[in-house]
């Protein structure tokens, strides 16, 4: 049986650096952002055909909701 393989853009353009910043908060993703060698292995699951597609998986938050949701665990950011 096939089996398809996706990523997203974030993963490919922001690494786990962006959690050092002062909006680092901004950052918190499910999964977790990665290092840069992991991020370049992505680059070339799409350069070799291994990753069949990129798509947003895009849910909207305002981070006033983002703040009022993570109160108290920011897991729920």
């Amino acid at each position: 049986q096939p089996v398809w393989v996706e990523t997203c853009p974030q993963y490919l353009l922001l690494d786990e650096r962006s959690y050092d910043t002062e909006d680092g908060m901004k950052f918190i993703l499910s999964p977790p952002l990665r290092n840069v060698r992991e991020q370049d292995k992505l680059w070339c699951g799409i350069s070799d055909g291994a990753i069949d597609v990129v798509a947003t998986d895009h849910c909207t938050f305002s981070m006033a909701q983002r703040l009022q949701i993570s109160k108290g665990d920011f897991s729920r950011c």
